[in-house]
């Protein structure tokens, strides 16, 4: 058995829409981050991946607690995968993705209704 930390966040604008990713990595939409350095914490991390992966800055960096996910035959059947969620404030809107981001949308959630 392996373990695998990933970083994420939760990214909302000014007008408190949220941010989601498509990736090529899983289906759906999921929100972006990644895999921390050797020696890098958690908060540079996730600035590198976000920078990285849609070329905004974020700000107001709150830490939610992390979520353990036991392996699953979808993946290798090995690897526990510790999610690290934060939420945090984009102080830019404009995305530019990199070639790991297929799609992406800013959700209002107000809008979002389950029926």
């Amino acid at each position: 058995m392996q373990e695998q930390i990933t970083i994420c966040a939760l990214i909302y604008d000014e007008s408190n829409r949220i941010l989601l990713v498509n990736s090529n990595k899983w289906k759906g939409y999921g929100l972006p981050g990644g895999k921390p350095k050797e020696g890098e914490s958690e908060e540079i991390t996730l600035h590198r991946e976000i920078k990285e992966e849609v070329g905004i800055e974020i700000t107001d960096l709150l830490k939610f607690e992390e979520i353990r996910l036991k392996p699953t035959k979808e993946i290798d059947n090995l690897t526990t995968f510790i999610v690290k969620p934060y939420i945090a404030r984009a102080l830019i809107t404009e995305i530019m993705p990199n070639k790991e981001i297929t799609g992406w949308k800013w959700f209002d959630p107000r809008a979002l209704r389950t029926n």
